[in-house]
């Protein structure tokens, strides 16, 4: 059966609805099949795994980057031994702004500016791209920096994130 998440379930502070984690799975901790009401990004940081993704499964490996929409259907398969270490950004589609998507000559269709760069007619799961060395060290950088940011950014510490 099929599980469904809420990006609620996830934020710390309903007031920037956004959230990033780096976690590890293997073949006894793996995820559910389950959709959400949110964009999920997923980084590849090492190991290999099969995405299935809406009743087909696609292979997996570092430097993958991948974009599951609201309402998609997924998990991985991960065979006994392996693991696959990932940085996970929750996110509603709404938090990227129509302006800024002017200013990047998109059109006011959020669907078309996350998923266009990942277009391969060759897959039915076309959401994925595979970064070059370069790329990878580079996206590594820039998650990161948002996971350390969001780390510090506790509630606790009376510090906001907006």
């Amino acid at each position: 059966m099929e599980e469904r998440l809420a990006l609620n379930d996830f934020l710390r502070e309903y007031r920037f609805p956004f959230y990033i984690i780096q976690c590890t799975h293997n073949d006894r901790n793996v995820p559910n099949m389950h959709s959400h009401d949110f964009v999920e990004l997923v980084y590849v940081v090492r190991g290999e795994a099969e995405h299935c993704f809406e009743g087909d499964c696609y292979p997996l490996c570092a430097g993958d980057v991948f974009i599951i929409n609201p309402n998609e259907a997924h998990t991985f398969r991960i065979e006994k031994g392996k693991e696959i270490e990932i940085i996970n950004c929750l996110f509603q589609p709404d938090l990227i702004h129509n302006s800024c998507l002017r200013e990047l000559g998109v059109d006011d269709s959020m669907d078309y500016f996350y998923v266009q760069p990942f277009m391969s007619h060759s897959e039915r799961f076309y959401h994925k791209l595979q970064l070059r060395e370069r790329e990878t060290a580079d996206v590594l950088r820039l998650l990161q920096g948002m996971l350390d940011e969001w780390q510090a950014k506790n509630p606790a510490t009376g510090r906001s994130f907006a």
